[in-house]
């Protein structure tokens, strides 16, 4: 039987790393509450985040489809990969920065230490669901204000999680990484394609498609 497989997400980056690997899909977009839990750990966040976007798709996916799901031969549940991604520094969770003054606070926060970069992934097909996470540590060099104006200046930090693209000109400012670089980007690759066998979810080509 060949499920069809959903990106919840309107990343453009996740859909690279998805493409890339070689996985058919189609995009719908999750609209939820991101609004972090009082106490949460960085790492529960993403783990909820994605679990919630999964589930909003597949509610919306199975509401379109109820006229299907009612015939005597009802089309496959959709099998639906949402995530989220959080840079972790002692804790708090740094998001998109709002303006050049809230750049330059993060990136002074990050100059020469060392952050976490977690995503939380879900794979979700009806009743049945699978949740994990993969964490990155990275490190950056010692950086000085002119470098950080000059980064802004780009426009590439605008909106990016913790205000840089390792995949982009940012990568000038990473010292060393370790764990995946595609988990930095947006979408740990090997978890992910793990995570899809266990639904049958295959790249084209591969063996028990």
């Amino acid at each position: 039987m060949t499920y069809d497989l959903i990106l919840a997400s309107g990343s453009p980056r996740r859909r690279e790393i998805l493409t890339e690997l070689g996985f058919s899909f189609r995009v719908v977009r999750p609209e939820i509450d991101e609004s972090r839990h009082p106490g949460e750990s960085p790492g529960d966040y993403v783990k909820r985040l994605s679990l919630e976007k999964a589930r909003a798709v597949s509610r919306t996916l199975t509401a379109g489809n109820s006229a299907a799901l009612a015939s005597p031969s009802p089309s496959p549940l959709p099998t639906v990969l949402a995530a989220d991604t959080a840079l972790d520094f002692a804790g708090d969770i740094i998001g998109k920065p709002a303006s050049r003054e809230e750049f330059f606070r993060i990136m002074t926060r990050l100059s020469g230490k060392e952050h976490r970069v977690i995503t939380g992934f879900t794979v979700l097909r009806g009743a049945d669901s699978h949740t994990e996470a993969a964490v990155s540590l990275v490190r950056f060099h010692q950086l000085s204000p002119d470098e950080i104006a000059w980064y802004w200046n780009t426009g590439e930090p605008c909106d990016k999680a913790g205000g840089y693209a390792i995949q982009g000109l940012g990568r000038k400012y990473v010292r060393e990484y370790e764990g995946s670089l595609s988990n930095i980007i947006g979408l740990p690759r090997d978890e992910v394609t793990a995570a899809l066998a266990l639904f049958g979810i295959y790249p084209a080509g591969q063996a028990g498609e």
